[in-house]
């Protein structure tokens, strides 16, 4: 006897969701504001390229990921410190700057707000602490000395 032939079901490849892109400007209802580039997908809106993000007193113009800061940037803190640098996932991680409101600053590599990696704190007077930073603190070599907060 033969058998029949059966034929397998077409099956279309699903699509992928249509991505629009744009500029402009958002207010939140908390008073923050956003000017800049966005991309919208499946009717959802988010900060996506460069832009120009306004919260109160604090100020951040750089790249945004997927409504994420991310990539390079600078930000204007409250306090009056201003980071430049590298952003990852909202936090400075990478190589960055970081001017206190006291004028001392940090340059140098950071993780998760930290500083962390080669760098050189100079505090207000000018005293200078060039080197290996972990978690935050200086490595001097025999022990980790707290230097500064961020």
């Amino acid at each position: 006897s033969k058998k029949g032939k059966v034929e397998a079901p077409v099956v279309e490849a699903p699509k992928e969701p249509e991505i629009v892109t744009g500029h402009g400007e958002f207010s939140f209802p908390d008073g923050s504001f956003y000017e800049g580039d966005w991309k919208e997908t499946q009717g959802v809106k988010v900060r996506e390229g460069h832009g120009t993000y306004i919260c109160g007193p604090e100020k951040y113009v750089g790249s945004w990921v997927n409504d994420r800061i991310q990539g390079k940037g600078e930000y204007h803190y409250s306090s009056g410190a201003v980071y430049t640098g590298d952003f990852q996932d909202g936090m400075m991680h990478g190589e960055g700057e970081y001017i206190f409101p006291d004028g001392a600053s940090y340059k140098g590599q950071w993780m998760a707000n930290k500083m962390h990696g080669q760098g050189t704190y100079l505090d207000k007077e000018k005293v200078e602490y060039g080197g290996r930073f972990v978690n935050g603190l200086f490595d001097s070599g025999k022990s980790y000395i707290s230097v500064r907060n961020v």
